[in-house]
């Protein structure tokens, strides 16, 4: 039989973005409240297995080269022994019960696929804080998150000492002169941290 001629075509597979990916270690982290400001806790393998793209999983090469990065957001909040969680308004710029210091410096810092949060205390704060992460690539198409996952961050109390003053640091009395009262002898009788913000030890007794 006749053949006809051969036409060349040729076949495009357009590259599609795939969403990153990470396993969350790290569901709860539990540390005491702080005395001090600015200072980092730094918890290790947070996340793992953090890949670019499904095409890094099954052997692509395309999405190797991509950036990426952590996003955190606080989403609730509650003092320490409540049960019942409050939302945090995305409209606030700070929590009202701020555990953490600053917000936009909880950070991942990733390497060789695994990654370190990153984040400070607010001094004498306790309580317990739920946040959302996902991960970000910096591909072009909607395909650019991951899954969003939870964890919270627990801030245990530590009990402050109280503190006082004098009014009358210097008191003269005569000899035989027997039971003396003086008012107000001691003042600014704080409980513990409460002079700094702290509301945990408000309902403390003192003698």
């Amino acid at each position: 039989g006749l053949k006809s001629e051969t036409y060349t075509f040729y076949i495009y597979i357009r590259h599609i973005n795939q969403a990153p990916n990470f396993i969350l270690a790290r569901e709860v982290i539990e540390c005491n409240e702080t005395e001090l400001r600015d200072r980092w806790i730094n918890i290790s393998d947070f996340v793992t297995n953090v890949t670019a793209g499904l095409n890094e999983d099954f052997g692509g090469l395309l999405e190797t080269p991509q950036h990426f990065s952590f996003v955190i957001n606080p989403t609730h909040t509650r003092k320490f022994g409540d049960q019942e969680w409050s939302p945090i308004s995305k409209n606030e710029s700070s929590f009202n019960f701020s555990l953490i210091a600053q917000s936009n410096l909880m950070k991942v810092d990733v390497k060789n696929s695994s990654g370190i949060f990153r984040f400070s205390l607010n001094p004498f704060r306790n309580g317990d804080l739920l946040c959302s992460i996902y991960l970000l690539d910096d591909g072009i198409d909607a395909q650019r998150r991951s899954e969003s996952r939870e964890f919270s961050i627990r801030v245990f109390p530590v009990n402050q000492a109280p503190s006082f003053g004098f009014r009358y640091p210097h008191v003269t009395l005569n000899e035989s002169r027997g039971c003396v009262t003086i008012k107000s002898f001691a003042v600014n009788l704080l409980k513990g941290s409460e002079n700094l913000g702290g509301l945990d030890e408000s309902h403390q007794n003192l003698s």
